[in-house]
């Protein structure tokens, strides 16, 4: 099985949790996916992986740089890119890398995925 993950809204929020089904999927042949918005500069991958267990780590913002998307800064010096080709990225990586369920915790991205898509999230 091939399984992605966002971080923040999910393994953030659930960190005991995640920790231990990410021990049992990759402990047993299973991919794990990273698909996150910050990049690998910005982000401890080491750190991360001393809590989850992971077999890839995607960065959006990497990609969509890489690609030569044009992306402008906002007031706290984080990159943005054209709303259509953020909210899409996951999408097109999921289906890209042959995932087969993509856990997230934001509406915007599931209408664009044909990858089965979860919203993880509080019922308040």
């Amino acid at each position: 099985m091939k399984i992605g993950l966002d971080v923040h809204g999910v393994i953030d929020q659930h960190l005991g949790f995640w920790a231990i089904v990410t021990d049992l999927l990759v402990n047993n042949g299973h991919e794990v996916h990273i698909i996150t918005g910050l990049t690998k500069k910005d982000y401890d991958q080491k750190a991360l992986s001393t809590w989850i267990k992971f077999t890839h780590f995607h960065s959006i913002t990497d990609n969509l740089h890489e690609n030569g998307q044009v992306y402008k800064t906002d007031i706290h010096g984080r990159k943005y890119f054209d709303e259509y080709e953020w909210n899409t990225a996951k999408a097109k990586y999921c289906d890209a890398f042959g995932i087969e369920v993509m856990l997230d915790n934001s509406d915007i991205y599931g209408k664009y995925f044909s990858t089965p898509y979860f919203k993880i999230g509080r019922i308040k």
